[in-house]
């Protein structure tokens, strides 16, 4: 539903009304009250010139916006497209609704939507960093990394968690640390850049930097299930299984499907010597996902090496002469 704020014309009513009583009465608190939907007309229009030229396009795309962080997204596609109908070049819905199809996995909509917002504003640092994704996930990541430094040198904030996420996945774990910790910098109230960091931290050995910025995750939202894996590695190469095992089933149990977690559980079951429930636990991941029939797999999903990695290989052994036995 549209609010109040996303009208221009509201935002000028109110703005009328206030100066207006204060002209009226002199009374202080008109004009401050006045104040805010000025600034807040002003502030829009220096954001989104839109708003005075096609303002039913940019009440649609705040609305979608707002649809967005209610993860309500079909009514967000619907809202940004109808955005889209009202003002053909409205870059910025074009971008916003390619990130929201990028998000579902629809990769051919999402290029040619960041396409198109960059031919109509070439400035739109966030269509370069999620472009150089798309390249990557097709295999060109020469495409990728110059979209990406392109993002880089336009102060893009999103670009240094996906290239992060390949320079993981690729194994070149220094670079994905830089890269996660300069989105952690960037957005210092993000659960999602923290736990990154803190995951990569961990990777890297940088044990009490790793476990800082997982606390930091959890203050930021308790129920963002990837905080516990982060952690749980974390307490993993402390060698404190029991708490390493805890943090696992809590990001189980907030996220069932996700492998980490069942990796975790896997190798943090094996690790107390508990290792019918780890090759239990590897047998359930493997019917979840083939690929972890090898537990290498691990490597390219999470850039993971060293004894988490050999101590997986052996459940996934043992699990599988457990499966055919």
């Amino acid at each position: 539903m549209m609010k109040w704020y996303d009208s221009p014309y509201m935002l000028l009513a109110i703005f009328v009304l206030f100066v207006c009583l204060f002209v009226l009465t002199t009374a202080v608190p008109f004009l401050i009250f006045a104040l805010f939907p000025g600034l807040s007309l002003i502030y829009a229009i220096t954001q989104q010139p839109e708003i005075i030229t096609r303002p039913r396009a940019v009440m649609a795309h705040n609305t979608a916006t707002r649809y967005v962080f209610r993860n309500n997204l079909s009514e967000a596609r619907r809202l940004y497209s109808l955005a889209i109908e009202r003002h053909p070049r409205f870059a910025l819905a074009y971008q916003n609704r390619g990130l929201l199809a990028m998000e579902q996995r629809q990769f051919a909509e999402a290029m040619a939507d960041f396409e198109t917002a960059l031919k109509i504003d070439d400035s739109l640092e966030e269509s370069y960093a999620a472009r150089g994704k798309l390249y990557e996930i097709a295999g060109h990541t020469d495409r990728a990394m110059s979209d990406w430094t392109q993002a880089e040198l336009m102060r893009s904030r999103l670009v240094y968690t996906l290239r992060g996420d390949y320079y993981m996945r690729s194994g070149q774990t220094m670079n994905a640390y830089r890269d996660f910790r300069q989105a952690a910098l960037m957005n210092p109230k993000n659960a999602n850049m923290q736990s990154n960091y803190g995951f990569v931290s961990a990777l890297v050995g940088d044990l009490d930097e790793a476990l800082a910025a997982c606390e930091l995750a959890r203050k930021l939202d308790a129920t963002f299930a990837p905080l516990y894996n982060s952690r749980g590695l974390v307490h993993y190469r402390k060698k404190d299984y029991q708490a390493a095992l805890s943090d696992f089933l809590k990001a189980n149990e907030l996220r069932p499907d996700n492998a980490f977690a069942l990796a975790g559980q896997a190798v943090s079951y094996q690790a107390i010597g508990l290792m019918k429930e780890a090759a239990f636990v590897w047998r359930h991941l493997t019917k979840l996902d083939l690929r972890y029939q090898n537990a290498r797999a691990l490597i390219e999903d999470y850039g993971m090496d060293g004894e988490f990695l050999n101590e997986a290989e052996r459940i996934a052994r043992l699990a599988s002469e457990g499966a055919t036995a």
